[in-house]
């Protein structure tokens, strides 16, 4: 083997160093030049020359979209196989079995168009849009009807939510509002001929309105009882000491002209404590007595024996069980409880009846 000429000094190159030979000595393979070495020495066997290295796997061919809008498989990536293909010898949409023909937008290897590269061809419609609602009319409003020269006026004691604010007693007082009774609970007169008749020792279900008398009582029931409307009202009475309060069943309403009669003939059914009894005069006993007896007598004009052995509290208001209407008087409020307190009324008894209705009664 010719020598290497030595590189001039100062070359880019290093000098050539010899390596030490680790195959033994120098020996070409059979067949090959006599010259060349470092091979290492092949012993003949009997078997021969070891075989041949098996030849490399054949490189996967490149995968290349069809010129359509619709992809076979997805692109190959750069520098290395593609991400997905057919396995060998799976059919391909130019070459289904049987003949088949694929639609466009189908092939054999994912859902149709289900493809990262596009969306579904055809996507659904969106869903319609919910039909219009009318808008609710609040009828009662709708009756306020305004015109160029003058306005109906809604009643102040319209039943229902629509109408006029609920307020607390003490809220009541602190603006300084002005408490109307409900005309339909006012004590009835002489030009009063649309009043309460109720015998306040049976049900209010025997309350009737005149001058219907021969029905119980239905319209007004659920009227307001005041105006503005309170949350709760309280009663008092020249018959009777205690004070009752009567608390509106709904708070968006107030309390109703139904709920005041049916808190009073409730308070009247409970009985009396026995240390209320003792405290007042004989006088007043013995009236209270007298009241006791008749009341559980067999005059159709009182309840009789379903009133039971205890002593009642429509037995210490003795003849004055006639309900004669609820006014609003600051001076008797504040005789009989030391002060003017808010949301309080006194309810007369015995009722003054108008003067025909007296001689007829």
């Amino acid at each position: 083997m010719p020598q290497r000429p030595e590189a001039p000094p100062g070359s880019y190159y290093a000098p050539p160093v010899s390596l030490p030979n680790i195959y033994g000595p120098p020996g070409a393979p059979p067949g090959g030049p006599a010259d060349m070495t470092g091979y290492p020495n092949i012993a003949a066997t009997a078997w021969g020359p070891p075989p041949a290295a098996p030849p490399p796997p054949q490189a996967w061919p490149p995968q290349h979209p069809p010129p359509s809008a619709y992809a076979t498989f997805q692109q190959p990536l750069p520098n290395g196989p593609p991400a997905w293909g057919p396995p060998p010898g799976f059919p391909t949409p130019a070459a289904a079995p049987w003949g088949m023909m694929l639609p466009p937008a189908m092939t054999p290897y994912s859902y149709p168009a289900a493809t990262p590269w596009m969306g579904p061809p055809n996507p659904p419609p969106p869903p319609p849009p919910p039909p219009p609602v009318a808008p609710q009319v609040d009828t009662a409003r709708a009756n306020v009807r305004w015109t160029r020269s003058s306005v109906d006026h809604m009643d102040l004691f319209a039943e229902g939510r629509h109408y006029g604010p609920v307020l607390e007693p003490f809220l009541a007082r602190v603006v300084g509002a002005v408490i109307k009774v409900n005309p339909l609970l006012a004590p009835p007169g002489d030009s009063h001929e649309d009043y309460l008749r109720w015998n306040m020792l049976f049900h209010t279900s025997n309350c009737y309105r005149m001058p219907d008398s021969r029905r119980s009582w239905i319209k007004g029931r659920k009227e307001p009882a005041t105006h503005p409307r309170l949350t709760y009202v309280r009663i008092v009475s020249r018959s009777f000491p205690w004070m009752i309060q009567i608390v509106a069943r709904d708070k968006a309403v107030g309390v109703t002209c139904g709920e005041i009669l049916d808190g009073i003939s409730a308070y009247l059914y409970g009985d009396v404590a026995k240390r209320e009894y003792e405290n007042v005069s004989g006088k007043l006993k013995r009236r209270i007595y007298s009241a006791y007896i008749h009341n559980r007598s067999t005059d159709p004009s009182v309840p009789g024996g379903s009133l039971g052995e205890a002593l009642k509290r429509l037995d210490w208001i003795g003849n004055d069980t006639r309900f004669g209407g609820l006014v609003v008087n600051d001076e008797f409020i504040r005789e009989h409880c030391g002060d003017v307190l808010p949301a309080t009324v006194r309810t007369e008894m015995p009722a003054k009846l108008p003067a025909d209705t007296a001689r007829t009664a």
